[in-house]
């Protein structure tokens, strides 16, 4: 991946159609308020729990900016894309 890209990895559990919703309205976010380029990697937990138990994962949503020294995580509620944002250090 290019430097300077945004690697955001989003850790989900549920169906697929909620998992399709929360990654759709997380997307929007990003592309709305942000203007870096991004990767955005969703991990539906309950498909691959080994992934997040790798990561440390213990409760979602979490949404995880990879791409910062240390990573920054967010953890909860989702829904206020530009709290989030802010949160993270991107806004």
């Amino acid at each position: 991946m290019a430097e300077g890209l945004l690697k955001l990895r989003l850790y989900l559990a549920g169906g697929p159609s909620q998992v399709t919703t929360l990654a759709g309205q997380l997307e929007q976010a990003v592309r709305t308020l942000l203007t870096e380029e991004y990767h955005l990697q969703v991990i539906n937990v309950l498909e691959f729990p080994e992934q997040a138990e790798q990561d440390d994962v213990i409760a979602t949503p979490t949404l995880v900016l990879a791409s910062s020294e240390p990573e920054r995580r967010i953890i909860g509620d989702l829904d206020d894309g530009r709290l989030v944002f802010q949160k993270l250090g991107l806004l």
